[in-house]
């Protein structure tokens, strides 16, 4: 074997260079497969831009052992409960987002608020209206964006519309009252 000594200077620096790409390529590459966007369903979590939330896999055990895979997932709806949505009117949300998700072919399994956009329209100063107003975009299984409107007339009632981006009604939920669904 021949000393690192007797190398001649364009040797010392082929080894040089061997030995820099062998250090760096792998520092490259694990930087591009955190931070690579690719298909969610081949990793085991992916960071959801509108919600914050950082997902795990549904189908990745041991998280999710001995609970049903094809569930709904809600994302950034607990944001709504720091601006005054009581708990019920969550449970009602999640009920009328499921209810329009079973319209859509195939079923929608994912809801996630974009957080960022959340706010909360201002009260009647007459007192006309009794209903208060929460406007927020829901991105509908990653890939549909609509305008929601969630209208509360007391603790445990909502309704809520769905619109295109055009302004379009998507989606009109009945009054729901969440204190009598099971949609936890």
């Amino acid at each position: 074997m021949q000393s690192l000594n007797n190398l001649t200077p364009r040797g010392q620096k082929l080894l040089i260079g061997a030995v820099t790409i062998f250090i760096i390529l792998p520092i490259f590459y694990l930087a591009y497969t955190t931070a690579s966007d690719s298909d969610p369903s081949k990793k085991g979590s992916y960071y959801d831009k509108a919600s914050g939330e950082t997902v795990t896999n549904n189908n990745q055990t041991p998280e999710t052992f001995g609970t049903d895979g094809n569930n709904q997932t809600y994302l950034g709806i607990a944001d709504l409960l720091t601006i005054g949505v009581s708990q019920y009117q969550v449970t009602a949300l999640k009920t009328a987002l499921t209810d329009y998700g079973k319209t859509r072919t195939p079923q929608s399994q994912e809801y996630s608020v974009a957080t960022k956009t959340i706010s909360l329209d201002a009260r009647d100063p007459e007192g006309k209206e009794t209903a208060d107003t929460v406007r927020f975009d829901v991105l509908v299984n990653r890939k549909d964006t609509y305008r929601a409107t969630l209208r509360y007339f007391d603790i445990t009632s909502i309704k809520l519309t769905l619109n295109a981006k055009n302004g379009e009604l998507i989606y009109s939920s009945p009054t729901i009252d969440g204190s009598k669904t099971t949609n936890e």
